[in-house]
């Protein structure tokens, strides 16, 4: 018998097997690299946990330098980082109170979340402690009637108000001792300047009180006062206001004069 064949339907039969063996191999190569990978990432994650850091546990350290020291708060507490508070450093400039003088970590880099952030900001007055009180904006005050403070709600911040001199309309607000806008921790206190008037004062009726409780009044209204001393008949309480000059409901301003006249 012939040992080729010559028939050529042998030749164009399909051959079994042949590409089935060859997928099997490279999904067991695949499967291999993988345990091998896998194996690779345990030993460096517990020999050097540094070298595999998990990034959603880290995060960049945004630039809050010149910033708003509540904004440049927010954006930290976003990032996962923990403000424990700020640091005052003195400027002279109202304008620049508030703001970020300078931050601890560099911007740019990433950091473990929970990382804790303490700011350097600029304000008043230098602090050696450092305080997490959070800063609020001063408001406009300046146009508005005194009776503002009854509709309007400023948590913490404390206000004294001041009658001074002014051609205003009795009762407007017409200065303040912290420019608006200035970031100041919420218990500050802001001095509030209401006109009085073109003459600022109205002077207090006193007469018949105790010289102690006369010369309070009139000391709260920052009046100087004289005192004078009048023969007593008998007929009157002794250390009681007797007179004054100007006469009580006159015009006065504040740093004026006023004469209190006391029974002896």
């Amino acid at each position: 018998m012939n040992e080729y064949p010559n028939n050529l339907q042998v030749y164009n039969q399909p051959r079994r097997g042949g590409c089935g063996s060859v997928f099997l191999g490279i999904l067991a190569g695949i499967g291999i690299i993988a345990v091998i990978a896998v194996g690779a990432w345990t030993y460096l994650s517990h020999q050097n946990p540094g070298t595999v850091a998990n990034k959603s546990s880290e995060a960049m350290m945004p630039y809050v330098v010149n910033t708003q020291s509540e904004v440049a708060r927010a954006l930290l507490e976003d990032e996962g980082f923990v403000v424990t508070g700020y640091d005052f450093h003195k400027s002279y400039r109202r304008e620049e109170w508030g703001i970020v003088k300078e931050q601890p970590l560099e911007a740019g880099k990433r950091y473990p979340k929970g990382t804790k952030v303490k700011l350097v900001v600029w304000g008043e007055e230098d602090s050696t402690t450092t305080t997490t009180k959070p800063l609020v904006a001063v408001p406009n005050l300046i146009g508005e009637h005194e009776d503002y403070f009854d509709s309007h709600n400023n948590p913490g911040m404390g206000f004294r108000f001041r009658k001074v001199p002014s051609d205003q309309p009795y009762g407007t607000i017409v200065g303040q001792s912290i420019d608006p806008g200035v970031m100041v921790t919420g218990d500050t206190d802001v001095y509030v300047y209401v006109s009085g008037g073109p003459t600022g004062l109205i002077l207090q009726d006193v007469i018949g009180r105790t010289l102690h409780d006369a010369t309070t009044r009139l000391e709260w209204d920052k009046l100087n006062v004289e005192v004078i001393e009048e023969p007593n008949d008998g007929n009157h309480q002794s250390g009681t206001v007797k007179s004054t000059s100007p006469e009580p409901g006159s015009p006065v301003v504040k740093g004026d004069t006023v004469t209190i006249y006391v029974w002896e």
